[in-house]
């Protein structure tokens, strides 16, 4: 899939409750509303391990709130945080690893479509051996646990996604026994 990385944290993008109306704007910043971002998944052999990974929510407790909407009520800025607690799976041998990937996030909205998350804090995703995806610093295949500060660009698609980051990387597919 061409948006892998983008597939995954754009599922925070997309996921929760939404505010946008027909009727007055919401009123900025609003209550702390539920906003899940976990999603159970698998991927074959090869596409980002050298083994078949899944991975499942042990617990999504995410919160997020709206900080801007645009003048039809739409959000542009909206803060997300909480308990996000995964579990990584080698799918031939069993072996697993909980992980916490609940960095506090802010997620912005342009109007042309194009999106930028900014996340102080572990952040998931996977990097698939179709991925056009432009990383700096550069990475391969891999399930990945970025820590410290990441920050993805997204421009509204087809265009790649950039994703920078500066602080510690896991590749699940190491931990968990097999080079991608």
């Amino acid at each position: 899939m061409r948006w892998t990385v983008v597939a995954i944290t754009v599922s925070v993008f997309t996921s929760g409750t939404s505010l946008a109306s027909d009727a007055d704007p919401p009123s900025v910043p609003s209550p702390w509303y539920p906003y899940p971002s976990g999603k159970d998944g698998n991927t074959i052999a090869g596409s980002v391990c050298a083994f078949p990974f899944a991975w499942q929510v042990v617990d999504d407790e995410e919160m997020g709130r709206t900080l801007a909407v645009d003048a039809s009520g739409r959000p542009t800025l909206i803060e997300v945080k909480g308990d996000l607690i995964m579990r990584y799976i080698h799918v031939d041998t069993g072996k697993s690893v909980i992980r916490h990937v609940d960095g506090h996030a802010f997620l912005s909205f342009q109007p042309d479509g194009s999106q930028t998350m900014v996340i102080h804090g572990p952040f998931y995703g996977l990097i698939k051996t179709t991925s056009t995806t432009t990383f700096v610093p550069q990475l391969g295949l891999g399930a990945y646990i970025w820590s410290g500060t990441t920050v993805v660009e997204a421009p509204p698609r087809p265009k790649p996604a950039t994703l920078t980051w500066a602080g510690p990387i896991e590749n699940l597919c190491d931990t968990l026994g097999g080079d991608p």
